[in-house]
């Protein structure tokens, strides 16, 4: 038995930490990276407009129909890689340092090393389930600075006090949505989600929560920067919003409810005209009404959005505005409003398509997600299988806050994402997939504590006094001796009296 205990010993001081197999995924993606291609820049359609902008001066990059961020990240890769060569390898490198940051989150919000190492795994493996880092676009940068921003946020929850962490969240909350505007959904997210982070940990462990002013700190660090940074474009351009695009997004969802009759009763005098020509274009081209007698057909709007905006719409207005980019996201966002004040109810019907067909893509299309809800249910069912309902298994308190949060944030942050996408454009793969990137981690994590909490209560029932020798010796003082002991504990099945 010494010996036993002394190999076990020997075994587990010498055991790889869970950080070490972290690290040792992260290399195997980097080599995967490489050996599979992924190195190599791929420009897609939108990519020569990004590297066009990236190409202005400050002033016209304000007035363009881009946001700051990425032409800048353009920009500064230029300074050492004129090609872009190394742009697939910054992407990767943000997405490790996304890790990184998770990792170290989760650890100050109190997961284990194992749990928070099975939760980074998963999202490392995203990057593989969905390669993105080669294009020349901004979805996979803007995921990995997603990260950064809740992992800052899961720090500052945990110790509210270290300056750097608010540093960081404030610069990784600005980035996201200059990378792209769709993580605008971000400032609303972070202090809501922060206080509800701080009062479950701090409300655990039985300390004091200063949420109010908390919450207004995490408030002011997220909408400020952006409302400076409109008031700056509005001195310049003479536009207040983060880009001159939103009318470019919404008008693929408005053109599909307009037609003559509202165009004549409905829209505002100016803005007739060009209501008119979206009308005539969209014939022309034989596009039909997603509208049907049996509700909204979502397949067919999401087949006619990008016709209705770069086919039908945009040349629309170029042809009565110029060039003047401004002017139109100003008129464009003036009639979808028009629209959409005029038919709600449509309106609520395709928000309601459009968000049901996006949390479809997201479950069916999420190949990492797939794999670790398969995980945890075969975890699941082993755990039912071995574990008896009364064994030890319950983890830490640490260990439970740290599950919880993860999986709260995974999911506010999946439904809130994918609700400002609905609302103005189609809710298209690569859209929902960025949504739901931290809802692999979150399964992960809960399939870890299953395997765990199998383990433990395997452990708990070997580590408890033998139920049959207890017995013997208790029946012994009254002159029995067991024959046979049921597992179900207070049974007896069968005994005889000794024999004098």
């Amino acid at each position: 038995m010494a010996k036993t205990v002394a190999i076990r010993s020997v075994l587990q001081a010498n055991a790889i930490k869970p950080g070490v197999w972290l690290a040792l995924l992260m290399v195997a993606i980097a080599v995967w990276f490489c050996a599979s291609g992924q190195a190599q820049v791929v420009r897609l359609h939108d990519s020569g407009t990004y590297d066009m902008v990236s190409r202005m001066p400050p002033r016209e990059m304000l007035s363009s129909v881009l946001t700051l961020g990425y032409p800048l990240l353009l920009r500064a890769v230029r300074l050492v890689s004129p090609d872009y060569t190394l742009l697939p390898w910054v992407h990767l490198g943000m997405h490790l340092l996304a890790c990184l940051l998770l990792h170290s989150g989760l650890r100050k919000f109190g997961a284990s090393p194992w749990q928070a190492a099975a939760a980074c795994a998963a999202f490392l493996a995203t990057a593989v389930s969905h390669p993105s880092a080669e294009y020349l676009l901004t979805d996979f940068p803007a995921r990995a600075v997603a990260v950064w921003a809740i992992a800052f946020l899961l720090r500052i929850a945990a110790e509210p006090w270290r300056i750097a962490d608010w540093v960081g969240l404030t610069v990784s909350v600005a980035l996201c949505y200059h990378l792209r505007p769709a993580y605008l959904f971000m400032i609303p997210l972070v202090p809501l989600l922060g206080v509800a982070l701080m009062r479950i940990r701090n409300g655990r462990e039985g300390l004091p929560c200063r949420w109010k002013a908390n919450g207004a700190a995490l408030a002011g660090i997220t909408a400020l920067p952006f409302l400076g940074f409109c008031i700056l474009r509005l001195a310049v351009v003479g536009h207040f919003g983060l880009v001159s695009f939103g009318g470019l997004n919404i008008v693929g969802v408005a053109a599909e409810m307009l037609d003559e009759k509202l165009i004549e009763t409905r829209i505002p005098a100016h803005l007739r005209p060009l209501a008119h020509e979206i009308v005539v274009r969209r014939a022309e081209r034989g596009m039909e009404n997603a509208f049907t007698s049996r509700g909204v057909d979502i397949l067919r709007w999401d087949e006619n959005y990008n016709q209705s905006v770069w086919k039908v719409a945009y040349p629309a207005a170029v042809d009565r505005y110029g060039a003047d980019h401004v002017t139109i996201n100003r008129e464009l966002t003036d009639l979808s409003r028009a629209v959409i004040r005029a038919r709600p109810v449509h309106y609520l019907h395709f928000l309601a398509a459009n968000y049901r067909e996006g949390v479809g893509r997201l479950l069916s299309r999420g190949a990492v997600l797939q794999a670790c809800t398969a995980l945890l249910v075969v975890l699941f069912a082993v755990r039912l299988g071995l574990v008896p309902a009364g064994a030890e298994t319950d983890a830490s308190t640490g260990r439970r806050t740290a599950r919880d949060a993860l999986v709260l944030t995974a999911v506010a942050f999946a439904l809130t994402k994918l609700l400002l996408v609905s609302l103005v454009e189609m809710t298209i793969t690569r859209y929902v997939l960025a949504a739901g990137m931290l809802l692999p981690s979150a399964v992960a994590l809960l399939a870890y504590d299953q395997a765990a909490a199998t383990v433990a209560g395997l452990r708990s029932l070997r580590a408890a006094p033998d139920d049959g020798e207890r017995c013997r010796e208790n029946s012994s003082l009254r002159g029995f001796t067991l024959r046979r002991f049921d597992p179900e504990p207070g049974i007896w099945a069968g005994a005889r009296r000794k024999t004098p």
